[in-house]
């Protein structure tokens, strides 16, 4: 469910609507990720003795906030790649004779 949701947020158009386009996704994705989150945090930190009970939790919420700055760094980096390019197709970056020019006009 949450896949389905964050696969929604692909076909996001800059001119589309909340309620038709971005909210059936916000909706599926955080319904999928509660109902998935919850049950992954008690497999992880069940048969842990008591006494390491606070470790495990530790070492797994960690390893969540890692796992989340990684994913995040990569997506960040596909996401200039694309950008660069896109730029590069249409003329790179502006010069400053350009600048100025667009402020004058």
């Amino acid at each position: 469910m949450a896949v389905v949701g964050l696969l929604l947020f692909m076909r996001l158009q800059s001119d589309g609507s909340y309620v038709t386009d971005l909210l059936p996704g916000i909706m599926l994705a955080s319904i999928g990720m509660g109902l998935t989150f919850v049950p992954i945090t008690l497999i992880a930190t069940s048969g842990i003795p008591n006494d390491d009970a606070g470790l495990a939790s530790g070492l797994f919420n960690t390893s969540q906030q890692v796992g989340g700055a990684l994913g995040l760094a990569v997506l960040a980096t596909l996401a200039i790649g694309a950008t660069d390019e896109t730029l590069a197709g249409v003329g790179g970056e502006p010069q400053p004779a350009d600048q100025a020019q667009a402020l004058v006009d």
